[in-house]
């Protein structure tokens, strides 16, 4: 199955990332109008994050992609030795868990919070590491891998609609085009974002059941975003040149 090549991949990226945005916008949007509790917050985050993946689920085939090209696979052959960088952010997330207070104790909300972040991880893997990497390839691995993680970490920036701080706007932006593109590497590497999705669904549910770093930076937190930080840009420099190389 060849994809459809498109006269204008940047373009047509930056309208894919809007899906997810929107769908997330519209929650928000949805939670201002009806003060909802805890629970039903992360309910109605979590029908639109299911919303948008449905929706990217059915652009894979309407841009002739495989689910195996989107990364819907076990990791290529050869390649587990470059899934280790994911050890020391799992070490990292663990190190924050255990510091952190745990903020959900009801056993309710933490399955509620489970599903909602679980769909969190598959929906931005499949937008960003998945449709978003792959229509741009058709420009050069490595103009993808850069342009994909900064429309990923400009995404991010939609977190300053909120009302949080210009420091974890800032935070938020920085970490996430950092792990974008350490993870459009690993996709590159691998052919896998499977992997991604279960390290991206630890890291929202940790944020959820310890408050995450909230609105301001500081602290312990900060301790844990320097060392992630860290972390993905010595992935990002050891992967470069064996992800940039591949057609």
């Amino acid at each position: 199955m060849q994809p459809k090549t498109h006269k204008h991949p940047v373009i047509l990226s930056i309208l894919l990332a809007m899906i997810p945005i929107i769908c997330m916008t519209a929650a928000g949007a949805a939670l201002a109008i009806t003060s909802a509790s805890e629970e039903k917050s992360l309910i109605i985050q979590a029908i639109a994050v299911a919303i948008s993946s449905i929706a990217g689920l059915f652009i894979v085939k309407a841009l002739n992609i495989s689910y195996r090209d989107v990364g819907f696979c076990p990791l290529k052959s050869g390649s587990v030795r470059d899934a280790l960088f994911l050890i020391p952010m799992v070490a990292v997330e663990a190190a924050q868990i255990a510091l952190g207070p745990i903020s959900v104790k009801d056993g309710r909300l933490f399955s509620v919070a489970v599903i909602f972040t679980l769909l969190v991880g598959l929906n931005e893997e499949l937008y960003f590491r998945g449709l978003i990497l792959q229509a741009l390839r058709q420009i050069g691995t490595a103009k993808a891998i850069v342009i994909s993680s900064a429309i990923f970490g400009v995404g991010h920036a939609a977190t300053a609609l909120s009302g949080a701080s210009p420091q974890y706007v800032a935070a938020q932006i920085i970490f996430a085009f950092l792990f974008g593109f350490a993870a459009a590497e690993f996709k590159v590497i691998t052919g896998s974002i499977l992997p991604l999705i279960a390290w991206h669904f630890m890291h929202d549910l940790f944020g959820v059941i310890d408050g995450g770093i909230g609105d301001a930076v500081e602290g312990t937190a900060i301790i844990v975003l320097v060392a992630q930080i860290a972390i993905l840009i010595a992935a990002a420099i050891i992967y470069w040149k064996k992800s940039a190389s591949q057609k």
